[in-house]
């Protein structure tokens, strides 16, 4: 990850797979991203890293997706940091109180989708203009349930 100290968006996923092609997605369409397989590891690299903008999977080992948030919230710096639940159809998602800058996509989504989501939550890319589409085609974030 010799890109983190860029890295407007954080993806917390334990899939090696989605992980890496989410990354993939954002920094294509202009997102600095960098990928952790912890949710632990991601919270140990917030304060260097200071993002916009967290994706995070619910169901990890270890520390789970609702745990960080609950941490994530815990802590005044982050408060208001907005998140993006990434989900699977029925994933239990935390209560309407901790829902502060929350929001859930569903899987499966596309890139479209998702670059949407992320601009609605974040504005657009510094390094690409609003309506711009990425100079080579994305890889497909066929993102499904697990």
């Amino acid at each position: 990850m010799a890109r983190d100290v860029d890295a407007q968006v954080l993806v917390v996923d334990d899939r090696d797979y989605l992980r890496q092609i989410l990354v993939a997605v954002l920094e294509d369409f202009g997102y600095p991203a960098a990928g952790f397989a912890s949710a632990s590891a991601a919270l140990e690299r917030l304060p260097a890293l200071r993002p916009r903008l967290i994706l995070l999977d619910l169901h990890m080992p270890g520390m789970d997706g609702c745990e960080f948030l609950r941490r994530l919230r815990g802590n005044p710096a982050w408060n208001n940091l907005p998140v993006l639940i990434v989900s699977g159809v029925g994933e239990a998602v935390p209560p309407a109180g901790d829902r502060r800058a929350l929001a859930v996509l569903p899987k499966p989504f596309d890139n479209d989708t998702l670059i949407a989501r992320v601009r609605q939550m974040i504005g657009p890319a510094p390094t690409c203009p609003a309506g711009a589409r990425p100079s080579r085609p994305a890889p497909a974030a066929r993102a499904t349930p697990s």
